[in-house]
């Protein structure tokens, strides 16, 4: 850890408005979603002194015109999804050593301004709250290739106004 009284600072460039972070299971890796890049930064965590050091490639365009914002990590450390509320998706990238690279058949549609996001523990489902269609969409994930499918009944309603996060 840094010693008393200094102030850590990162230095990898223009990094602007992040809106969410995710720790991969291991604790190995930190995701930083920047909407208003349409990138994903991904930092190597030393496990020594928590510093954080840019993965090569980083940051990881997420696509004209999105907006990731809500993010994820697979209890695997396999993947990563983004809600992206520019354009009502889900976004699926697979991690290898940190680096991301989109899964087949990203992104995947969700409700309206999808927002908060989380997988259950073991991994077999993603859930996403759509905050501006007032619902909740529910997946299955393929474990070997990380896509998603709707849940049969998805999305779920709230009833009442939209939910930011799950």
């Amino acid at each position: 850890m840094p010693a008393p009284n200094t102030t850590p600072s990162l230095t990898y460039g223009t990094f602007t408005a992040p809106s969410a972070m995710a720790l991969s299971p291991k604790g190995d890796f930190l995701f930083v979603a920047s909407p208003t890049q349409n990138a994903i930064f991904a930092f190597a965590v030393n496990s020594s002194d928590g510093s954080l050091a840019e993965v090569p490639g980083s940051p990881f365009p997420t696509g004209v015109n999105t907006a990731p914002t809500g993010l994820a990590v697979h209890p695997s450390g396999n993947f990563l999804y983004a809600t992206d509320p520019a354009n009502n998706t889900v976004l699926a990238f697979s991690i290898q050593n940190g680096a991301l690279s989109p899964v087949a058949g990203s992104p995947f549609a969700a409700g309206t301004q999808p927002a908060g996001i989380a997988t259950d523990p073991g991994g077999a489902e993603l859930f996403v709250a759509n905050s501006g269609s007032n619902d909740i969409s529910a997946y299955v994930i393929d474990a070997s290739s990380g896509a998603i499918a709707p849940v049969a009944g998805s999305p779920f309603a709230t009833g009442g106004r939209g939910p930011s996060f799950v």
